[in-house]
């Protein structure tokens, strides 16, 4: 501390001992004097409350967004009233299962002996005079009545061509016409070699189609439309697989196929 404040705190210090001492003497003076004691009255006034301390309002809350109510569970389905079952019918006895019987292959009867016709006439009581009976002779079943053809009667029609081949200008349509008629006349004399040595009974029309190669030979030939008397069928196809080469075509090829008529009427 520096002198100054030194001397100052001695001052103060010197003072207040000075008030002390003369506080002393003053209460000393005062208790040395009687007085009459004072009656002092006190009323007791009800205090009033502290004025209410305004609280602070707290702060309000921001509103909650709307929820959706959930939807209410759907009313439980009243489970079936279990139905008593009905007591059900004592089982019948069952039969006692035959016993299979043993495998007994019947004996087949005995063949009855072949009577000679004394012992029949002796076992029926038949006079001895009485013939022995002779067979009747059994009649052979009815041929029917083979019939004489004349092949010049049953000549072949002209050839059909199925379809008309394209026009070329190295072969004519007389050319394929001569052609065809002599293929015609092949068939026709094997035809009627082959008629004259048939037994048809019955007639009909067959018509057979087939095609010629570069060759001359006739290729796949078939019955395009049946007669009816597979005997015909038969016959006219015949014709075909004796027929042999009739010669390669005019030009080399012949595109359309062709069909024959043969006709027994």
């Amino acid at each position: 501390m520096t002198r100054r404040e030194q001397r100052s705190f001695c001052y103060s210090a010197a003072a207040h001992v000075a008030v002390l001492f003369g506080c002393g003497i003053a209460a000393l003076l005062t208790n040395c004097s009687e007085e009459e004691p004072k009656t002092h009255v006190f009323q007791l006034a009800v205090a009033s409350p502290p004025p209410p301390v305004a609280t602070p309002l707290p702060p309000t809350p921001a509103p909650k967004p709307p929820q959706a109510e959930p939807t209410p569970p759907p009313p439980p389905t009243p489970k079936p009233t279990p139905k008593t079952p009905k007591p059900k019918p004592a089982p019948k006895p069952k039969p006692p299962e035959p016993k299979p019987k043993p495998n007994i292959i019947p004996k087949p009867p005995p063949k009855p002996k072949p009577l000679t016709f004394d012992e029949f006439r002796k076992k029926h009581k038949i006079p001895k005079n009485t013939p022995k009976p002779t067979p009747r002779p059994t009649a052979p079943a009815p041929r029917p009545p083979k019939i004489q053809l004349n092949p010049s009667d049953f000549a072949l029609p002209k050839i059909e061509l199925q379809n008309r081949p394209s026009p070329s200008p190295t072969v004519s349509p007389d050319a394929i016409n001569r052609y065809l008629a002599q293929v015609q006349a092949r068939l026709q004399a094997t035809w009627h070699r082959l008629l004259t040595q048939a037994n048809l009974n019955v007639g009909g029309q067959a018509s057979v189609q087939f095609r010629i190669s570069s060759t001359g030979v006739i290729l796949s030939p078939r019955v395009g439309r049946s007669s009816g008397n597979s005997a015909l069928d038969s016959l006219a196809m015949q014709v075909f697989r004796q027929v042999g080469n009739v010669g390669s075509p005019p030009g080399g090829a012949l595109d359309s196929s062709l069909a024959q008529v043969f006709r027994v009427n």
